[in-house]
């Protein structure tokens, strides 16, 4: 198994407190090895709650599951049974054996799992990596597809009626809008919670990263229109989410590897994009494709099309199309003409 250690300095927050943390950038097994290792405690927060933490350092730790500090997010419905409360918050620092610990980590997979009461989560401004720094072309070597700066987040993809996660407003690295977490620079969408029931969002313009799992689960969406500013789709970003229409604009680049799930219908892709990666698109339930690019896509790996699916191009690429590998299953090919532009602006 190889391992990638990178070193990572998390920065200097409002009290100048200094933290460095060591994380191991592996392969899913090597994340599986490394977070069970790590020494558990359960301190009681200020709810009177006892929540689960793994050591990072001497001074750090994650905030993690009640049952294992697992890297992957298994439904075990067990965890945090004991839980009932709509609202969690998780404290900045915890006592454990005389130390005290600075909480700067959400575990990257399974945090709240099945804590179906859970509403809304506080998150203090100590926290530095809500998931992990893991790469994913580094753990499976897929280099033509997107990866944003720090982000193997899965951890609240079981949470399935959170509607809320809180930033303190001191924290550096991250800000919430609404309960929508991004990046303090607003550069990235970090974290759409699954449980909202809006049925129509647009991230906030400037925003240029879909960071990986942002819109996991949601399951209320019906529709999201990238700004755009938006370069590129993390891996898994509207995996499992039931957003029916999904407007990518011309200024997204890349997307990543079960960037697109299942439910949706009707997909729109700017002209920008030129490599669809390893199962980048779930090709089978869409109803209608809307492709920008005068030259087809390439896609490079795939699940079955449907090929009633209507597909519209520009008039003048009918022909590419109708040649290109695997957009020539597709036995129906339109002219892209006024009034469908939902691509650009």
């Amino acid at each position: 198994m190889n391992v990638f250690l990178l070193s990572i300095t998390l920065g200097v927050n409002a009290e100048g407190l200094n933290r460095a943390v060591d994380m191991p950038s592996l392969c899913y097994e090597g994340m599986e090895s490394y977070y069970s290792s790590l020494p558990r405690f359960s301190a009681m927060n200020a709810q009177g709650l006892e929540l689960w933490y793994g050591k990072l350092t001497d001074s750090t730790v994650m905030i993690t599951g009640s049952i294992s500090n697992s890297a992957f997010h298994n439904p075990d419905k067990d965890n945090y049974s004991y839980i009932t409360a709509d609202t969690i918050i998780v404290p900045e620092k915890v006592q454990h054996s005389d130390t005290t610990y600075t909480v700067v980590q959400t575990n990257p997979y399974g945090v709240f799992n099945n804590v179906s009461s859970l509403t809304t989560v506080y998150l203090p401004k100590t926290i530095a990596l809500i998931g992990d720094t893991v790469r994913y072309t580094e753990m499976w070597g897929y280099d033509d597809c997107a990866d944003s700066d720090g982000d193997c987040n899965f951890g609240f993809v079981q949470s399935s009626n959170l509607q809320k996660v809180h930033i303190d407003a001191e924290n550096p690295y991250y800000v919430s809008i609404d309960g929508i977490v991004y990046t303090k620079d607003m550069k990235d969408l970090v974290l759409y919670p699954r449980g909202r029931k809006e049925t129509k969002y647009n991230p906030i313009e400037g925003c240029q990263r879909i960071q990986r799992a942002a819109f996991y689960g949601a399951n209320s969406l019906q529709e999201v229109e990238l700004p755009n500013s938006v370069k590129s789709v993390g891996h898994y970003a509207f995996h499992g989410c039931t957003c029916k229409t999904i407007i990518l604009k011309d200024s997204v680049e890349m997307i990543g590897v079960h960037a697109i799930g299942r439910f949706v219908e009707d997909l729109h892709i700017g002209a920008q994009l030129k490599v669809v990666p390893y199962h980048g698109i779930r090709w089978a339930d869409i109803k209608a494709i809307h492709s920008y690019a005068l030259v087809p896509p390439t896609v490079t790996m795939s699940w079955t099309v449907n090929q009633d699916t209507k597909v519209y191009v520009p008039r003048n690429s009918i022909s590419a199309y109708r040649n290109a590998p695997v957009w020539e299953k597709y036995n129906d090919f339109y002219p892209i003409e006024p009034p469908i532009v939902a691509g650009v602006d």
